[in-house]
């Protein structure tokens, strides 16, 4: 999904997580952005540079989307259909788990939802709360 913001001239795009490629609405994927006032890279580092602030998006069949390149937000989120922006995380939050990424707060909150078994809710036992 594509959006333009128009008070600063800023097009953005989401993108899935693996490849560059436009998710669909309503999808999250990482928020990066196009603009004059975005930077242009790691002064020195090349490769990290062009892993950041060159991200070209491609379509569903892998070809470019128009002509601007991108620079990753590290943000997730998603665009709805009438091309309002959700923010809903960081990529720093996720864990890789096999295939899949999950949020390391859902994690978490899954965890401490599970009800541990007697024998380890002792106060000597190195599972307990």
């Amino acid at each position: 999904m594509t959006t333009l913001i128009p008070p600063f001239l800023v097009n953005l795009v989401v993108l899935r997580l693996e490849v560059p490629m436009l998710t669909k609405a309503d999808e999250i994927g990482e928020i990066c952005i196009s603009s004059i006032g975005c930077g242009s890279g790691y002064f020195g580092l090349i490769g990290k540079s062009e892993q950041a602030f060159k991200v070209i998006p491609l379509d569903k069949e892998g070809r470019p989307v128009g002509n601007h390149t991108y620079v990753k937000t590290g943000l997730l989120g998603f665009c709805n259909e009438s091309g309002s922006v959700f923010v809903s995380g960081t990529v720093a939050g996720l864990i890789p788990v096999g295939t899949r990424h999950h949020n390391s707060e859902d994690l978490r909150a899954t965890v401490l939802a599970v009800e541990l078994p007697a024998s380890c809710t002792d106060s000597e036992s190195p599972y307990s709360r």
